[in-house]
């Protein structure tokens, strides 16, 4: 796969207890198991009681239901293979058990961490809006704050076990990456491409500033529709300015080179616009089924509130997603050839020049675009199947091409 010799690691040994008298170790393994099974204990009566009394059912006692259980898992990760060391004597751990143990610490100490800040929120509300603490701490939105209180995790939990090295020995760093889709094309022809892209980039950056200017100064374009089509553009704008400055400068300057920095920000960026792009046109699709199979009811459920958190919204799944691929490609180590066939920091063919194994990478790059890909196709495509059917009820032909007209925009 690449130039670079190095020995890898298949199991390591846990060092802390090795040096302690054999008496000193059966005395820690004692105290350590009285206090994991305190722990474990007291935690699990606080689920069961919570659970088993009607008047334990507050936001209170939920959240501490929830503490629990992170509790109960944090020490499960942590303590039974201390006291087996403590007790057996077996203080070796394999690479896999080693990287799983150090997912679910960082997993399950993430949203411990986040779920405290909860509840001191919630005691916030209860003891500083007494009157509004029902309705504000109601049953949905302690189950979407004890939910949220994971998916900080997840990240950090991924990117920390792949921010270890991977391997032990010598090979290249790469500091510069040098892009070769247009360096085999005679100069007339760059030329020409660069003159094509170019016009095509500032008719896209000024439609959509345009469409952005235009839904904003004009109050008749403040609907929902034009609200959501106006972030659409935005989100075109950032993801074209990802891309297209660096090609029309590898092609008119013939720049290929790009730091190991930009190439990062790049992909980074890449994904963050092109999965919140992916979203919006979900969201937009959502928009136009609630207002034509929902007319009436299409102003309440569309408010300026809730058009606004589905346009927020559909930021939040780009961030996890351009963090954990772009931090753990990077963090592989790169040896032999820096040439990357592409005219962007594309994450396949940056792949292509890691001296590692990246099986893994590779199952969680293909199911999460995967995801991405099809979760929107299949909203958008059941959108329009009930706008489409709800269409064809409509007794009238100008009725129907009304309706229709209005999906413009999106499609």
């Amino acid at each position: 796969m690449a130039e670079g010799n190095w020995t890898s690691v298949g199991e390591f040994i846990l060092m802390s207890f090795s040096s302690l008298p054999t008496e000193i170790q059966s005395l820690l393994f004692l105290t350590f198991l009285i206090i994991y099974l305190v722990t474990l204990m007291g935690n699990s009566l606080i689920i069961l009681v919570t659970l088993a009394d009607p008047m334990l059912h507050s936001p209170m006692y939920f959240f501490l239901r929830n503490l629990s259980f992170l509790e109960i898992g944090f020490n499960l990760v942590i303590v039974p293979k201390m006291l087996a060391t403590l007790l057996a004597r077996d203080t070796t751990i394999s690479f896999l058990g080693c990287a799983t143990q150090m997912y679910f610490f960082f997993l399950f100490g993430v949203a411990e961490c986040v779920l405290l800040a909860t509840m001191a929120y919630d005691r916030y509300v209860a003891i500083c809006n007494p009157l509004h603490y029902p309705v504000i701490m109601n049953q949905r939105t302690r189950a979407k704050l004890a939910i949220a209180s994971w998916f900080p995790g997840f990240p950090i939990a991924t990117l920390g076990i792949h921010s270890v090295s991977m391997a032990e020995g010598n090979w290249t760093r790469v500091g510069e990456f040098i892009l070769m889709s247009f360096s085999s094309l005679p100069t007339e022809i760059r030329s020409l491409l660069f003159l094509t892209f170019l016009i095509i980039y500032l008719v896209t950056l000024m439609g959509n500033s345009l469409i952005i200017l235009v839904t904003l100064a004009d109050p008749m374009l403040h609907s929902p529709m034009y609200f959501f089509l106006r972030n659409l553009s935005f989100l075109e704008i950032g993801f074209n300015l990802v891309i297209v400055p660096k090609m029309l400068a590898t092609l008119l300057a013939r720049d290929t080179t790009i730091s190991f920095l930009g190439c990062a920000t790049q992909m980074y960026f890449f994904f963050l616009f092109g999965v919140a792009e992916c979203v919006l046109l979900a969201t937009m699709a959502y928009d136009r089924y609630v207002a034509i199979c929902n007319p009436l009811h299409y102003p309440v459920i569309m408010n300026q509130r809730t058009r606004a958190k589905l346009a927020i919204a559909s930021w939040f799944p780009g961030f996890p997603m351009a963090t954990v691929q772009t931090t753990w490609l990077f963090s592989f180590p790169f040896c032999g050839t820096n040439k990357v066939n592409h005219f962007f920091c594309d994450s396949p063919p940056v792949l292509k020049l890691v001296c590692a194994d990246t099986a893994l990478f590779e199952i969680y790059a293909i199911v999460g675009t995967v995801l991405v890909v099809m979760i929107p196709c299949l909203l958008i495509l059941c959108s329009y199947t009930r706008i489409a059917a709800a269409i064809l009820k409509i007794p009238s032909a100008k009725g129907k091409h009304k309706a229709f007209s209005t999906c413009s925009s999106h499609l």
